[in-house]
Order: C-alpha cells, then sequence, then structure tokens
C-alpha cells in the first residue's frame, strides 16, 4: 500500500492510493446476494476523491 505525505493528501482524503483489492470488494459485492436491493446505482471507488 503507498501511503501519501505531505501536500498530496490534499488529492487523496483517505490518506492512499487505492488498490486492486479496493475495487474487487466492491465486485464481490455486486456479484452477491447482498447487492440484490441495489438498483441503477453508479459506485465511485476514488477514496472520496470526487467527494470534496
Amino acid at each position: 500500500m503507498l501511503v501519501i505525505t505531505g501536500g498530496g493528501k490534499d488529492l487523496f482524503p483517505l490518506g492512499r492510493l487505492g488498490s486492486v483489492g479496493d475495487v474487487g470488494n466492491t465486485v464481490l459485492f455486486l456479484a452477491s446476494d447482498e447487492s440484490a436491493f441495489t438498483t441503477f446505482t453508479e459506485f465511485v471507488i476514488d477514496g472520496g476523491a470526487t467527494a470534496r
């Protein structure tokens, strides 16, 4: 995992870059029965970068 320090933390609110696992966990959720009630939703997997 690459941890962001200094001024770069402003670009990455969670303080690290995303990983393949971060995306994979979302894919697993969507493929599971846990997402059965999820419809027409956009999942943004960016660690909060667009939530500013």
